[in-house]
C-alpha cells in the first residue's frame, strides 16, 4: 500500500497500514504547491502518482519524474484496471495502455477536484468530481 501527499512524500505500507515508511519526498513539509502528489496506483509492475508533477517507479524507491499528459496541469486521480491506467485532470480523462503515453480519454463533466477508481465487480472505470457527478 503506498500513501502520498504534501512535499511529494511517497509512504509504504506492508502491514495493511498498520506501520508506514517514507520511501521518497520532494521537499519537508509542503502544502498545496507544485511538490503536492494528490494521486497514487499500481499496475503493470508499475507505481505511477501524479499532482502538478508526475513521477513512475517500478520499485517504489526509485521514481522517474514524467511530464503530465498534454493539456493536463494537475493530475488529481489515477487508477489501473482491465490492462488500463485512467487519470483525471480537471474535466478530462486520460488513458495509458504502459503508464508512459497517454492519450486524452473521455469527458467527466466535472467541476474542480476529480478523482477516479476501478470498480472490479462492476468491471468499469468510476470517476467524480466536486460537482459530486458520476461517470463510468
Amino acid at each position: 500500500v503506498m500513501g502520498v501527499g504534501y512535499g511529494g512524500i511517497r509512504v509504504v505500507s506492508r502491514d495493511d497500514g498498520r506501520t508506514w515508511v517514507k520511501v521518497a519526498q520532494l521537499a519537508a513539509g509542503g502544502g498545496d504547491d507544485q511538490n503536492l502528489l494528490r494521486c497514487v496506483t499500481w499496475g503493470r509492475g508499475l507505481w505511477i502518482t501524479g499532482g502538478w508533477r508526475h513521477f513512475t517507479s517500478t520499485d517504489g524507491k526509485t521514481w522517474t519524474e514524467r511530464k503530465n499528459p498534454d493539456g493536463c496541469g494537475l493530475m488529481q486521480g489515477v487508477a489501473y484496471g482491465a490492462g488500463r491506467f485512467v487519470a483525471t485532470c480537471g474535466e478530462s480523462s486520460w488513458v495509458s495502455d504502459d503508464g508512459l503515453a497517454w492519450r486524452r480519454g473521455g469527458l467527466i463533466g466535472s467541476g474542480g477536484h476529480t478523482r477516479v477508481l476501478y470498480a472490479d465487480g462492476d468491471k468499469k472505470f468510476v470517476a467524480w468530481g466536486d460537482d459530486r457527478e458520476v461517470y463510468t
